[in-house]
């Protein structure tokens, strides 16, 4: 998590990549949203703006306008996106905001202002025509997926919490889950209950005690 100075500054010292742009300022918030709109369909990343392509902290002052102009920007996504804003300080009453897209491949392809982007290195492009097809291809064959169906006749107690906490220490080593994952001690509502109880297949087959 990029909270305090010392975090933003380790993070820019690793330049330009896969995963992380710098931008100067909100001028460039359509190339950001381009961007972000890549990380969304790829393996995710973060927009720094406020930072020089040299690695040197410009933060502007943030007023209600800049945060007005990132909300419309956010707002061309299609389909819609969560994508998590910082603002650190960065001192002289300036900020860097730093704009966090978690890797959502199953609810991709996403589109920017109507065209979809990937991210190849440090570079952003546009996808050619086949790309978006083929992973709305992937994320409807991802819905039907035998692991994914309902399996009926398992109750809770039968899961062996120690080997779900295992799987998902896995799965968010491999970036397959968000490390913000929990996994509650008792659910919070009878439909909570209904689908704890009504797990996938997989996690049924892997998790259930001997």
């Amino acid at each position: 998590m990029v909270s305090t100075l010392a975090a933003l500054q380790s993070l820019i010292a690793q330049g330009e990549s896969e995963t992380l742009e710098l931008k100067r300022s909100t001028a460039e918030l359509r190339r950001a949203g381009e961007t972000l709109c890549a990380f969304l369909n790829g393996e995710g990343g973060k927009v720094l703006i406020g930072v020089g392509p040299d690695g040197r902290l410009a933060g502007p002052e943030v007023a209600d306008i800049t945060l007005r102009d990132i909300a419309a920007m956010l707002g061309r996504f299609e389909p819609s996106a969560c994508v998590e804003l910082r603002r650190v300080d960065v001192g002289n009453g300036r900020q860097v905001m730093v704009h966090d897209a978690a890797p959502v491949r199953q609810y991709a392809p996403f589109v920017f202002e109507s065209k979809p982007y990937k991210r190849v290195g440090s570079a952003t492009t546009v996808m050619s025509q086949e790309e978006p097809a083929r992973l709305l291809l992937d994320r409807n064959h991802s819905r039907h997926r035998w692991e994914n169906q309902p399996v009926v006749g398992v109750r809770l107690e039968d899961l062996d919490r120690e080997e779900i906490l295992r799987t998902r220490q896995t799965a968010i080593e491999q970036r397959r889950l968000s490390a913000g994952t929990t996994i509650p001690d008792k659910p919070r509502s009878s439909k909570q209950q209904y689908r704890i109880t009504e797990a996938g297949r997989a996690a049924a087959t892997i998790a259930r005690k001997a």
